[in-house]
């Protein structure tokens, strides 16, 4: 599956379709992709398509494969399921958009949240009859009526009646060209950085019971039927209401309007470790804006059909001031703070738009860390450089908009360590001291200090060079391998993602080695982080000595200009697997041309490359690949009967087959041990 990114402050679009995200259901061969249309004007047509995932590659509705090798796009032949037709190079086309329910009272359920927390109360309707949403409130769109005063419906015809029948999906523009403007517009916003997810709430491998979610950038939340494609339901939070007229009249500009654009947790709470959603378990969505604001919101979707706002937070919410626009996917974990076991989300403080020129800075929005209650919304614990916070870092001042990572050290299942990076090119530990609540909770500070940051803080002025800049989760593995002292790797690429067009940064992949792995470490523990200096420059070669002692290594990432990591690395078997992307030459803001992306596969404890003979593997696909993502291909190799199977790393369409090591056999585990 392949990516193709209008990434943050960049105007960088692909010369053919482009991919945004996909998800596969666990155990399941269904595949779901988020595609989005690049587009000069306000509102971007995007979509939801299913496709199937077998022997490594994607099929489509009519059994055949639904990528064009040549490209890493998908095939203009390719039908993906729930469409009447060949769609697969027209993101607009079929899909989940085909299947929206019509726009009428009592067909579509469209909610928003001016009435409280129950999104199927009469007061969240989006609707005409709703008196409680304005016209103001949809962007200062006129109430006053204007000829034809009369809608078919009885209704009269204002702009804020005209922009709430858009809204539940009139096509009032004739969108599909049938010189018809009372049917229904099958046209969804655009799900830029938001994978698809999948919630299963019962039934069997066979026939799963299935919703999947995924928000898009004119600012709805979907609940999709798996099966036929057709919405159950959508929500927009009433912050939200205010872009609808912009959306609505969809004019010629420069400038991105964002929405929902933040990644979405599904947080299983009192989870069974059984399939579906049984007895008391409860099913909540937590997601944030990404650049479309500074806020997070907590949906439970337990009963699919009566969605709950639970809680929503921004920077004006006390404890949360230095929330920034909240890029950071919330991780899902649980903590023992405050005399009990609490289900918790993790989050980095978030983006600072400042970050989008090109020089070096402190931030101030963004250089936080925060542990909320899914349940309430409440502030538990944060981390950061001002004295309101529980776990004061002096250094902590630049924005957090990565993931962070959370890692269970001795299988309690709960949270015991916090690995991220940020914009100065840090990287943090934070240890969890369970029991403990407050600033008793948490001990921490950098382990590496490896971009700008360090130059300052050395009494020198950054060079362009220097600005690397950490957005992507890092991938943490745990050694206990034979001729090493036990360590945890941290493994992470720099990578500008709010201009993938720059060529000016040394970007860098690194591997960073943390000897402290059974201990917490005091904070006079970290006044010696590492270094860049100190790594070990595994670039251009195939047979340097690491040694087992260093602390860690880099790979400078010069394959050709500009190139840049742009999403997080996945370790399998002692590979690391990752993308990077490079610019194509000629190309500007204004003028797309076809980058490069690259699949790399390195061997973590001496830095060589795990394919044959080549350092990496040049993917077809143009625009901006995905981070790689491993699938298990179920097959019977030997024919003895019993399955065996490879792993494959999927990125842009294509899955090559994971390098080294035995076939994969299923194991099974019961009370009495292995099997």
């Amino acid at each position: 599956i392949v990516v193709s990114i209008l990434d943050d402050a960049s105007t960088f679009t692909a010369p053919s379709v482009p991919v945004n995200a996909f998800n596969r259901t666990q155990n399941l061969n269904d595949v779901f992709v988020s595609v989005f249309n690049p587009s000069s004007t306000v509102h971007w047509p995007g979509n939801l398509k299913k496709y199937e995932f077998r022997n490594g590659r994607f099929i489509d509705a009519n059994d055949q494969p639904a990528v064009d090798p040549a490209t890493g796009f998908f095939a203009s032949t390719a039908q993906s399921f729930w469409s009447a037709a060949p769609d697969g190079d027209r993101p607009a086309a079929g899909g989940a958009a085909l299947q929206l329910p019509g726009y009428a009272d009592g067909e579509r359920n469209l909610y928003t949240n001016l009435a409280g927390g129950v999104l199927t109360s009469v007061g969240n309707a989006v609707s005409v009859n709703n008196a409680a949403i304005t016209g103001q409130m949809l962007g200062g769109a006129s109430e006053t009526n204007f000829l034809p005063t009369d809608h078919p419906d009885g209704l009269p015809i204002s702009d804020r009646n005209r922009i709430i029948l858009w809204m539940r999906g009139m096509d009032l523009f004739d969108a599909d060209d049938d010189d018809d403007i009372l049917d229904t517009r099958h046209q969804m916003g655009d799900p830029l950085h938001v994978p698809p997810v999948p919630v299963i709430y019962g039934g069997t491998a066979a026939n799963p019971d299935m919703v999947v979610y995924t928000a898009t950038n004119d600012g709805y939340l979907h609940a999709i039927d798996p099966e036929t494609g057709v919405e159950l339901w959508s929500f927009v939070p009433s912050r939200l209401l205010g872009l609808m007229q912009a959306h609505y009249e969809d004019t010629v500009s420069s400038q991105r309007i964002y929405g929902l654009d933040g990644e979405i947790t599904a947080a299983t709470l009192n989870d069974d470790k059984q399939g579906g959603i049984t007895g008391s378990e409860r099913v909540v969505l937590i997601f944030g804006m990404r650049r479309g604001g500074d806020a997070y919101f907590a949906v439970d979707v337990t009963d699919r059909n009566n969605p709950e706002l639970l809680w929503e937070i921004d920077s004006s919410t006390p404890g949360f001031a230095e929330l920034g626009q909240t890029w950071s996917t919330p991780q899902h974990t649980k903590v023992r703070t405050g005399g009990g076991v609490r289900d918790v989300v993790i989050v980095g403080g978030g983006y600072d738009p400042g970050q989008d020129n090109s020089g070096y800075r402190v931030d101030n929005q963004g250089n936080a860390v925060y542990m909320i209650d899914i349940e309430t919304g409440q502030l538990l614990w944060s981390a950061g450089q001002s004295g309101s916070h529980d776990l004061v870092l002096d250094d902590m001042e630049h924005a957090i908009p990565a993931p962070i990572r959370v890692v269970d050290v001795n299988g309690d299942g709960l949270a015991s360590r916090l690995y991220f990076g940020d914009m100065g090119g840090r990287v943090w530990r934070i240890d969890i001291i369970n029991g403990n609540s407050g600033a008793a909770l948490a001990k921490g500070g950098m382990i590496a200090d490896l971009g700008a940051a360090a130059v300052a803080e050395a009494g020198n002025t950054p060079t362009a060079a220097d600005l690397r800049r950490f957005y992507a989760q890092a991938d943490i593995v745990d050694v206990n391998q034979a001729g090493y002292p036990r360590f945890v790797a941290v493994n992470i690429g720099s990578g500008y993602r709010a201009h993938p067009l720059n060529t000016n940064i040394d970007e860098r992949f690194f591997s960073i080695r943390d000897f402290a792995v059974n201990y917490v470490p005091e904070n006079d523990d970290y006044d010696n982080p590492v270094l860049i200096d100190e790594m070990v420059d595994i670039t251009g070669s195939q047979s340097i000595d690491i040694g087992s002692s260093a602390r860690g290594w880099s790979l400078d990432m010069v394959a050709s200009g500009g190139e840049k990591v742009l999403g997080r690395s996945i370790t399998f078997d002692g590979v690391i697997y990752f993308t990077s992307f490079a610019p194509g030459s000629g190309g500007n803001a204004c003028n797309a041309v076809a980058g490069v992306n690259r699949l790399y596969a390195i061997n973590l404890y001496t830095g060589e490359s795990q394919w044959e003979d080549v350092e990496f593997i040049e993917l077809q696909q143009g625009g901006i690949a995905p981070q790689v993502q491993l699938y298990y291909v179920p097959e019977d190799s030997d024919g003895d009967g019993k399955e065996e199977g490879k792993v494959v790393a999927c990125s842009a369409g294509e899955c090559p087959e994971a390098p080294g090591g035995d076939p994969l056999k299923h194991s099974y585990w019961t009370q009495d041990g292995a099997q």
